[in-house]
């Protein structure tokens, strides 16, 4: 599991989204692109950076894990 992955599901797990398909749904990325771009970060917008910790309520750099 990547670093970014992992923090989002940190993240996840904080705001009591049980699943990345919970997720996908909640910021309308669809799942396979989601579950793509967790599995490969280098995929990863800052849009959908944006719309994850927009959801998520918590700020980019928690998820980049800076």
């Amino acid at each position: 599991m990547n670093s970014i992955e992992k923090n989002i599901r940190v993240a996840m797990a904080q705001s009591r989204v049980r699943s990345v398909a919970e997720l996908a749904k909640r910021t309308c990325i669809p799942y396979t692109t989601l579950q793509r771009k967790m599995n490969h970060p280098e995929q990863m917008t800052v849009r959908d950076l944006r719309i994850i910790s927009k959801d998520l309520h918590k700020p980019i750099a928690e998820l980049l894990g800076e």
